[in-house]
């Protein structure tokens, strides 16, 4: 999620330390959202983040990710521009803050919102081009309850070196609104 520019004078007071540090060349990263922040100044941030004022919409965010990670894998289609009238807010997942081993960073706090497609001719054109890159794409592949839960796929149709492909944490938060898992994915041997 990225903030607006009106957010720069709180960015700025809680003296929010991005995660990334690109250049403005990079606008993948451009303010975003993800970084680092005193425990003292927690509680404004998520304050701030709680009025939904000065930064994307959950919805603006996924319009925003869904048309860069279609452009990053060469997908020969756009996504369409969602709204409301496509996306329900199923649920906002906020963990923490927990203590983090191996990190240069001692806690983490994460706010999540989960969206679900509504059925809409929209939506059922996205799903459909989405399910025809599936099946030629390697860089793209739909997941099954069962993989999302074990963290990896257990197989991908026509696509051998795809096997075993780790699947993030996070995405278990589209099943359920908890995770039994850790960041890590779990250890084939």
């Amino acid at each position: 999620m990225k903030y607006h520019e009106p957010a720069l004078e709180l960015v700025r007071h809680i003296n929010f330390d991005p995660q990334y540090k690109g250049g403005v060349e990079n606008l993948d990263i451009k303010d975003d959202l993800r970084g680092y922040v005193a425990g003292y100044k927690l509680f404004s941030l998520i304050k701030w983040f709680n009025r939904e004022t000065d930064r994307e919409t959950g919805i603006e965010c996924l319009n925003r990710e869904f048309r860069e990670e279609l452009a990053e894998i060469n997908a020969p289609f756009s996504s369409p521009d969602l709204s409301s009238q496509e996306l329900d807010l199923v649920r906002t997942i906020s963990e923490g803050p927990y203590p983090v081993k191996g990190r240069d960073y001692r806690w983490q706090f994460t706010i999540m919102q989960i969206f679900e497609l509504k059925d809409t001719p929209k939506t059922s054109a996205f799903l459909r081009d989405l399910e025809a890159l599936g099946l030629t794409s390697e860089r793209f592949a739909f997941a099954t309850s069962d993989e999302v839960l074990a963290g990896r796929f257990q197989r991908v149709a026509n696509t051998p070196n795809r096997r075993r492909q780790i699947i993030g944490a996070h995405v278990e938060y589209l099943l359920r609104p908890y995770s039994e898992r850790s960041v890590e994915p779990p250890t084939w041997f």
